[in-house]
């Protein structure tokens, strides 16, 4: 992997960073105190059943990190383009409704304060409408993006703390792993004064995966020894999505064959995109 590629995804690398530096530190201060990190035989309910399945579901709000400036051309009508207008790219909450997600976790008690774990998810939202501004008050554009899906695997560790009121399990832990994000079509639709109209599809993103991780905390709420009601936040960052440029986004039209002008929009770059994912589940230990 090239270094530019490498810095793409520096603000998981550093959230990864902070994780395993505030864990490691915390096992040399309590280590200094003769303290069995993780592994005593106390402090927790968990140290009887070894493998846990959970399952959850929640919302997860969206950010783009780094938002770019779409360029939006016209067609001249004498094979050649105007100079475009630029917009920035819209916000993920104005391109998307409110994403919800599905999730299933695997987990292995290592001893009964650390825990390690694999999470499978699925997230979805629809796509909403967006309109493009112009200098050419006889032109409007509207665009409908797609609904947007993504699917992610993940490797990490969990550390539970004393026990809260009896059944109340503080957690707090860290993840690394990869999402795959469907390509997002578009449908814009262009009406120019005195004219019906015309339509066109293409494509907004790319299909991608890229490397995705983040830190969390939660707490169980332990109904018995073996089933727990689980309420967790997230903060996950992942690397850049992928737009489509403008040679790819002409080819996909039909903008130079049409008596309208239709617009031809190289769509911006979101830079990391942040998700703060709030689940609640359900999760049981065997």
């Amino acid at each position: 992997m090239k270094l530019r590629e490498i810095m793409k995804f520096k603000s998981t690398i550093y959230a990864s960073f902070l994780f395993l530096t505030t864990l490691f530190t915390s096992t040399q201060s309590l280590s200094a105190f003769d303290y069995d990190f993780g592994c005593s035989d106390y402090g927790t309910p968990y140290d009887e059943a070894k493998w846990s399945l959970t399952l959850n579901g929640g919302v997860s709000p969206s950010w783009f990190q780094r938002k770019g400036r779409a360029l939006y051309f016209n067609y001249s009508g004498d094979d050649l383009f105007a100079i475009p207008t630029t917009h920035k790219t819209p916000r993920f909450s104005k391109a998307f409704d409110l994403p919800w997600n599905l999730g299933i976790e695997f987990g292995y008690m290592y001893c009964d304060r650390l825990e390690l774990f694999a999470d499978f998810n699925y997230t979805q939202a629809g796509g909403r409408h967006h309109s493009y501004k112009t200098s050419d008050v006889s032109l409007a554009s509207k665009e409908k993006i797609g609904h947007y899906r993504a699917y992610d695997f993940y490797l990490g560790t969990r550390y539970y703390l004393f026990p809260v009121f009896s059944n109340l399990t503080p957690f707090f832990g860290g993840k690394v792993g990869l999402v795959t994000r469907d390509k997002i079509r578009g449908s814009t639709r262009t009406v120019v004064a005195d004219t019906s109209g015309v339509g066109h599809k293409h494509t907004h993103f790319r299909s991608d995966t890229t490397i995705s991780g983040g830190l969390h905390a939660g707490v169980n709420w332990d109904l018995s020894a073996n089933l727990s009601v689980t309420l967790k936040a997230e903060a996950i960052w992942s690397g850049d999505w992928r737009p489509t440029v403008d040679r790819e986004e002409g080819s996909s039209t039909s903008v130079v064959e049409t008596p309208v002008s239709l617009p031809i929009i190289v769509h911006g770059k979101t830079g990391p995109i942040l998700s703060v994912p709030v689940t609640l589940g359900i999760r049981y230990a065997f």
